[in-house]
């Protein structure tokens, strides 16, 4: 009972940690698509300016 108990726990953390991950990833990448799309517009606003 024990060992699958333990089997049952690792295959649980292994899934947890692999949704942690593919959320972090999304999140990077998110992230990185706002930091562009705020550098855009930041180019865009400065040759307003001009």
């Amino acid at each position: 009972m024990g060992k699958q108990v333990s089997v049952i726990f690792t295959l649980t953390m292994t899934i947890e940690q692999k949704i942690l991950i593919n959320s972090t990833a999304k999140f990077v990448k998110s992230y990185k698509l706002l930091d562009v799309a705020i550098i855009n517009q930041i180019k865009w606003y400065k040759k307003l300016q001009k």
